[in-house]
């Protein structure tokens, strides 16, 4: 019951986030009724193992708390001058992912008080790590909605003037001045401190979660390497454009022409497909 309370909750959270991250006026009361009916149902779940009175629901009000300040943060993005910050933000946005963490600590009397700090910062590893390859490949869509992306933002620091390229441009440039390559590094880095905090608890489900963020990221790096390095060789042949003279060059050679287009066409969408 607990996981389906999680469920309709992380279901309503995303729902919201849609709306939060459209900048459009319109929006569908669908969703909004969607959303109402979600945290309902929730609550209805959680009132079956918590009395009104339980401390749950003052921890509850707290990861409330902690989202709506995800969300006036995130609408001053533009005061995230590091990424301590950019962390705290990533912590709150994901509030309500530690309510299942939550329940159970109360539900087991509140005697694991240490597993329990220790699952909680291992959750917020985890999310920032998360939130990295988010940000990574959604730049194009978070660049048009003008939502703070982590990676626009080391961008901005790598490349002076960055908004006179264009948007494809700057999404090439994401991996060709090694912004991506820095960022999936510090997300492998949050994905391995998640791991030592739970190293010693019996949580083969949430260390199954962790390990297959880690696969990600290790095969997110080996790919823009690889993108990278092709990008160079072509560079030293005086190739200026990916698709330039194809059809002449590797005419004799099918499999090299087709791994070329390929390229290009990861080029043009920025490698989004990356995070997976």
């Amino acid at each position: 019951m607990l996981s389906i309370a999680g469920f309709l909750y992380y279901r309503s959270i995303i729902l919201m986030d849609d709306i939060f991250d459209n900048k459009k006026e319109t929006s569908n009361f669908n969703v909004f009724l969607t959303i109402n009916i979600c945290q309902e149902e929730t609550v209805k779940i959680l009132s079956t193992f918590f009395e009104t009175d339980s401390e749950f629901w003052d921890i509850w009000g707290k990861r409330k708390f902690e989202y709506v300040k995800a969300y006036k943060l995130d609408k001053q993005s533009h005061n995230i001058s590091s990424f301590a910050e950019y962390e705290v933000l990533c912590d709150y946005k994901s509030s309500f992912g530690k309510i299942a963490i939550d329940a159970l600590f109360v539900l087991t009397g509140k005697h694991y008080r240490n597993e329990y700090q220790n699952v909680l910062k291992s959750h917020k590893d985890f999310y920032v790590a998360f939130q990295i390859l988010d940000d990574v490949s959604d730049y194009e869509e978070d660049y048009i909605n003008q939502q703070f992306n982590i990676s626009k933002n080391h961008l901005e620091k790598r490349v002076d003037d960055i908004e006179s390229y264009s948007l494809g441009d700057q999404k090439k440039l994401l991996y060709l001045e090694g912004v991506a390559e820095e960022l999936y590094l510090k997300a492998y880095e949050h994905i391995i401190r998640a791991f030592e905090f739970v190293r010693d608890y019996k949580a083969p489900r949430w260390k199954d979660e962790l390990q297959r963020m880690q696969n990600t990221i290790t095969i997110n790096n080996l790919n823009i390497n690889g993108y990278i390095r092709f990008n160079k060789y072509l560079k030293s042949k005086h190739i200026d454009r990916l698709e330039q003279g194809l059809g002449k060059i590797f005419s004799s050679n099918r499999r090299l022409y087709f791994l070329v287009k390929w390229l290009s066409t990861v080029s043009a969408m920025g490698v989004a497909w990356f995070s997976g």
